[in-house]
Formats: structure tokens, sequence, C-alpha cells
């Protein structure tokens, strides 16, 4: 696993999610001391119902680069020391793990069973496809 190494003694972190659940995690990652939030990767499409990563991150930490794109391929090479994953939809490939310190991934199915988006809703779909 390859870590970039450099001479400030910060954490670079990188956040990949949305809505109020992204602001949250975002606040939790740069307010611990020695961390730094990098880069916020929002989900390409954000529910209006929510609120959104891609508007408020640059107003709430405007030295995080916002990758716009949601494509979790433009933090390649960047070598955080962590990236975040909180709701993504997208599974991350092999390339950032591997270019990465550390991921916390916060996924809401039960693993492997669950794997990939929206978990959430297959389980429920398998529970009433055995109720029949």
């Amino acid at each position: 696993m390859r870590r970039r190494r450099s001479a400030s003694p910060l954490i670079t972190s990188a956040l990949l999610s949305k809505g109020s659940l992204a602001l949250h995690a975002c606040d939790v990652v740069s307010g611990v001391d020695g961390w730094t939030l990098s880069a916020v990767v929002p989900n390409d499409l954000e529910p209006d119902w929510d609120m959104r990563l891609s508007v408020e991150s640059p107003r709430r930490w405007p030295r995080a680069r916002l990758v716009r794109s949601g494509d979790w391929r433009e933090l390649v090479g960047d070598g955080h020391d962590l990236i975040v994953n909180v709701l993504y939809n997208k599974i991350i490939g092999r390339k950032l793990i591997e270019d990465s310190g550390r991921i916390i991934n916060c996924h809401p199915g039960r693993l492997p069973e669950y794997r990939g988006v929206r978990p959430a809703s297959w389980s429920l779909f398998n529970v009433r496809a055995a109720m029949r």
C-alpha cells in the first residue's frame, strides 16, 4: 500500500457521500486535530429533498477540492491518508483502495450479501419475496 509522505503532519482525507449525513461526516473529519479535509466527492445525482454536498462544501470547507463529476477516479494519484465513504453510490475501485492509506466504508447493508448500491432496497425486496 502506497502512502504519501509530506512535510506536513496533517492526515489528508477525502469524503465520498451525499446529503446531510455527508455534511455531518465532513464536520467530523475536519474537526479532528491533525486531520484536514482535502477533497469532497458528492454523488453525481444528489437528491433535491436533502442538503446538497456540492452546494454546501465549497462554502463550509473552501480549501477542500470539490470533485463535481462525482467520480472517485479523480482521487487516484492524490495519495490521501484516509478515504471516508458514506452512502456513496458507486463501488470504489482497486486503484483508489491501493492509492490510499486507509478507507472507512459506512455501508447500510449486510456484507457481503448486500454489497453494492441500494442494499436496503434489495434487503426489503428479498424479505418480501420470502414472505410469498
